[in-house]
């Protein structure tokens, strides 16, 4: 993404800061997705869902860290693997009505993973979700993980062969 910006806008910064706010407020967006999906999963009532969602992500947009990721160019690439690893969350949360909404999420998983390494151990989160969320026959859960895993290990082998 960086690549194309500066061949799209050469360096210009102002463009670099509009892009990468904007980025901030998406993954604060999603955010809030995901916080109301999670607890909506979990039967919480509905106005401490929208309190914490809320709360949580204008946290997280308002926090002093963020001028970090805004303010410096090439860290650019955490808002994107954070981005890409919240919608692929979120396509996991509502993969149970839908099951184009798991590979929807296994995929852009690949692409967060492709981001930014440290995406990889976001894997801990979903098999987590699926022990204490879905707590479906224990069959379909290692179905769900193990793609997830496979995932996790066909990005360890690119890396290993690039």
């Amino acid at each position: 993404m960086q690549i194309i910006e500066i061949n799209l806008f050469e360096f210009n910064v102002f463009i670099i800061y509009i892009i990468n706010y904007l980025l901030l407020l998406l993954v604060g967006l999603f955010i809030y997705k995901n916080i109301k999906l999670l607890f909506t999963l979990l039967s919480v009532d509905n106005n401490v869902v929208n309190i914490v969602a809320v709360y949580s992500s204008f946290l997280f947009i308002l926090n002093p860290y963020n001028t970090e990721v805004i303010n410096w160019f090439s860290a650019q690439s955490y808002l994107f693997c954070s981005l890409l690893f919240l919608i692929s969350l979120n396509y996991y949360l509502k993969f149970k009505s839908k099951l184009v909404f798991l590979f929807v999420s296994i995929f852009l998983l690949l692409l967060s993973f492709l981001s930014k390494e440290t995406s990889v151990f976001s894997l801990v989160l979903f098999i987590t979700l699926e022990a204490v969320i879905f707590k479906e026959t224990i069959s379909n859960n290692l179905k769900t993980i193990s793609l997830y895993i496979s995932v996790t290990v066909f990005y360890f082998i690119l890396l290993f062969f690039s």
